[in-house]
């Protein structure tokens, strides 16, 4: 019950600063675009936090009942500089999509410039963002916010980003057209949404431009990180809810776990896949993705960045899934990741000559940054420099902790050996926001909060450095390379770098699993292990430490965990020595 009661003030605070900021950047950027004159969020700005009449009356459906507040009704609700309505929209097979229009009040030469937003996953378009809709309508967009095919009171049936789903977002463009005069268009979303938002302009040359956030870029990849299975979304398409109404070929294919048909499957619903019609297109596309995704990992969307010829935007943040776009960008008050996206849209709808792309294509905020600071570079990676660690055994014995230093071991054959079956300390998931808040994990990491003394070594393997005599600021994706031997046809590494204080107290810079699937016992080899992105500073006097283990809770691990690891150092042969590193980038 205590948990619940905090889970229900935190979550209430958001929604309140949700709201407030986007007036006070509706204020700012937008003179007089969002004042008092809408009385819904006149009304909920001056409600209290706390007390009798709380914004959170009743528990999460109080939270709920405040959003539904900013819901238009059926009728046209007409504001100082925007008019809005629920509305249904008939699809390319005669589904309807529900969903709200926003009409600014004043027709702009050329047609209303137009954003188009999907929903995320599970969500309707009552709670999809009402106040940035306001915004830009009160900026003079006209937006429409549609909740996905087969969710809530969209009709029809979910079948994960499949033809029918992406031809909805070209169907709602269709429907504008004939009964509005609307201008250039844009796609926007966050998680589901975003995906859709990047399909719909792959398929469709009347999107302008593209804000996505959070989301799969390969859904493939996405399931299967480094071929292992990402148990929180399988846990997000496990779920049974009334709400969502399934297309049972695509689920019934999830639930066979089958990585190769799945991957398949998913081709054709991953926007990694349509670079192509991007560039035919001209489409110009910003991606923000949060470098503590464990839902959806960050490497794709950089990747596919990389990949891009078109005008693009990269936007690096703070925080898990959503959470940038939702929480921590929220707590500083900043808003760049929403100024980005306004900015985005004049320039490409508007024509407002604002100079975006003349910016740096990199924004990256500090991991542990809810101060706002951003640092901008001309592309990715952003940095050339970098160093090598070597990893080094730390004795015969396998309880004796390895070692990192600056030059590769060389010295004779050592094999330190550990066994599945269990979990060691490290993990992804933060302790303090999992006691904080039950079942969520903003990816905030801002504590200390691994014991780097408290290791079980018949579980895993750790390497400590010395002291750093500098201050490290890792800028990018640290590459590890380990030897190892199997010694199962499957096999399951966790691999995790921590920054270690003078306390012994870790906190997790990054990390990334991996499966090997048909592999020959007993035969060595070399494992590339990319790291999730970061960004980074090791202070001074703190250590690095790499850790391997066969278990983390985001991840669901081999069928049969019964078998060993070895981990081989040192010359095995007159041809053959057995070098194990990881690569740093950094400033």
């Amino acid at each position: 019950m205590k948990s619940n009661k905090r889970f229900v003030v935190t979550f209430g605070l958001f929604i309140l600063m949700t709201i407030s900021s986007y007036c006070s950047y509706a204020e700012s950027q937008y003179p007089s675009a969002l004042s008092m004159d809408d009385p819904l969020v006149a009304e909920l700005i001056s409600r209290p936090a706390m007390g009798k009449h709380a914004l959170v009356p009743e528990g999460l459906e109080g939270i709920l009942e405040v959003l539904e507040e900013l819901s238009c009704e059926s009728n046209f609700l007409t504001f100082n500089r925007y008019s809005c309505a629920q509305i249904k929209i008939p699809s390319h097979d005669g589904v309807l999509l529900d969903a709200t229009i926003y009409v600014p009040s004043q027709l702009q030469r050329g047609g209303y410039p137009t954003v188009v937003s999907a929903t995320g996953y599970g969500a309707n378009h009552h709670l999809d963002h009402p106040i940035r809709s306001r915004v830009l309508a009160t900026a003079g967009y006209l937006v429409l916010s549609y909740t996905a095919r087969g969710f809530h009171e969209s009709e029809g049936l979910v079948d994960i980003y499949g033809p029918e789903t992406v031809q909805d977002g070209s169907a709602v463009i269709d429907w504008l057209q004939a009964n509005y005069h609307i201008g250039k268009i844009a796609t926007t979303g966050i998680s589901q949404g975003g995906t859709l938002a990047l399909l719909t302009a792959a398929k469709d040359p009347r999107v302008t431009a593209v804000a996505s956030y959070s989301a799969p870029i390969d859904v493939g990849e996405a399931l299967y990180p480094n071929h292992t299975k990402n148990e929180l979304l399988f846990s997000v398409y496990s779920d049974n809810a009334p709400t969502i109404k399934k297309s049972e070929a695509i689920y019934s294919l999830l639930d066979t776990m089958d990585e190769i048909r799945i991957r398949e499957a998913m081709n054709i619903r991953s926007p990694t896949n349509y670079l192509s019609d991007f560039e035919r297109n001209g489409t110009a596309i910003l991606l923000s993705h949060n470098y503590d995704d464990h839902l959806i990992l960050v490497n794709p969307t950089i990747e596919f960045f990389q990949k891009l010829t078109v005008p693009k935007k990269l936007l690096l943040n703070a925080g898990t899934h959503g959470s940038a776009e939702a929480i921590t960008e929220i707590l500083n008050l900043k808003g760049y990741i929403w100024q980005s996206m306004f900015a985005w849209f004049d320039y490409h709808l508007k024509d407002n000559d604002n100079n975006v792309l003349d910016k740096p294509k990199v924004a990256m905020a500090h991991k542990l940054g809810i101060n706002g600071i951003r640092e901008e570079y001309d592309d990715w990676p952003v940095t050339a420099n970098g160093t090598i660690y070597y990893l080094h055994p730390g004795g015969v014995s396998n309880f004796k902790q390895g070692k990192i230093l600056s030059y590769p071991y060389f010295g004779s054959n050592i094999i330190k050996n550990f066994i599945a079956g269990s979990d060691t300390h490290a993990t992804a998931k933060t302790l303090f926001f999992g006691l904080l808040l039950p079942g969520l994990d903003p990816g905030l990491d801002l504590f200390y909060d691994y014991p780097s003394w408290m290791k079980d070594r018949r579980h895993g393997i750790s390497f400590m450095s010395k002291s750093l005599s500098r201050e490290l600021a890792i800028r990018g994706k640290p590459v590890v390379d380990i030897w190892v031997t199997p010694h199962s046809h499957e096999i399951q590494l966790q691999v995790y770098l921590y920054d270690i204080n003078r306390l012994g107290l870790g906190r997790i810079i990054s990390n990334s699993p991996v499966t090997l699937h048909d592999a020959q016992p007993g035969v060595s080899q070399k494992v590339r292990v990319e790291l999730s992105a970061t960004s980074y500073n090791l202070a001074r006097w703190n250590r690095l430490e790499l850790v391997v283990d066969t278990e983390d809770p985001f991840f669901i691990k081999p069928e049969n965990t019964a078998y060993e690891v070895s981990i081989p150092f040192g010359v095995e042969s007159p041809l053959k020595a057995n070098v194990s590193s990881f690569y740093i980038p950094h400033l």
